[in-house]
């Protein structure tokens, strides 16, 4: 089943129209004619691309317009998805942003909001770069292994 979902958001997010669609509805709702013009496709394409997002659980339809007519469409299935790709492994995994909610850090209201964000990107960076590290380490044992 997990294999099935990352095979669904890879296949959503390989093509650029569908990445620029999840771009343009993580700043605000929208509805497939609005959609059509920002993105620069026809509304045929932009349908499809709608479907097929839908069908990875990258965005839903929350409600129609006032006047019944447009379908609003908002992002979900919120993830990350992890490739490590080594001379000696491959390993590819979807990590749910809001499975362990409850452990998020508390914002801090004694300073602003960009400085937060600056050190939440910091530590970001940190972890990425001594995550690599294993990963070479990883990477190290793994052929040291395959070469006995």
């Amino acid at each position: 089943m997990q294999d099935d979902r990352i095979e669904a958001l890879i296949d959503a997010i390989e093509n650029s129209t569908r990445r620029e669609i999840l771009r343009e509805l993580t700043s605000f709702s929208s509805y497939a004619t609005e959609l059509s013009r920002l993105v620069g496709v026809s509304q045929q394409a932009i349908n499809k691309h709608l479907f097929l997002l839908e069908k990875a659980n990258l965005i839903h339809l929350v409600a129609d317009s006032e006047n019944g007519r447009k379908k609003i469409y908002i992002p979900s299935g919120f993830s990350s998805l992890i490739i490590d790709y080594s001379k000696n492994f491959f390993f590819v995994t979807k990590k749910d942003i809001y499975d362990d909610a409850e452990n998020t850090p508390d914002l801090d209201e004694g300073s602003s909001l960009i400085d937060q964000l600056r050190e939440v990107e910091g530590r970001i960076d940190s972890v990425t770069n001594e995550r690599m590290k294993f990963l070479r380490l990883k990477d190290r044992i793994m052929e040291r292994i395959h070469s006995r």
